[in-house]
């Protein structure tokens, strides 16, 4: 499986890798799956599940679909408090393997099992 991974913590990209046959491509699909989180507080695939199931209708900002993704692979990261003080995306992959990749490392990290979207 060949993906891009890119963390941000405080405004700042503190890991970036490219995998395999990504690349430019891949940068600007982070950067519109990031555009999007940040827009909403949200992750980008709950969001995509919110308006698919019509909880939520579709936003304004998303007429700009050179900035905006609605593909999961974006999850913002919050403290205890619950203020969002980073983010973790993927791209590469159909748009629930990328939440996957994304979701599933932070399990891992906290250590905690969860189940699989896919």
């Amino acid at each position: 499986m060949d993906f891009s991974v890119r963390i941000i913590t405080n405004g700042v990209t503190a890991f970036s890798h490219l995998m395999g046959k990504t690349g430019l491509e891949n940068e600007w699909w982070m950067d519109k799956k990031l555009n999007t989180a940040r827009e909403t507080g949200i992750s980008t695939m709950r969001l995509f599940c919110e308006i698919r199931s019509g909880i939520r209708g579709v936003p304004s900002f998303l007429n700009d679909l050179s900035s905006y993704a609605v593909d999961g692979g974006c999850v913002p990261l919050r403290d205890r408090t619950g203020h969002i003080f980073g983010y973790a995306i993927a791209s590469g992959n159909e748009h629930q393997y990328d939440h996957e990749v994304v979701v599933r490392a932070i399990a891992r990290f906290l250590g905690a099992e969860i189940p699989s979207l896919i």
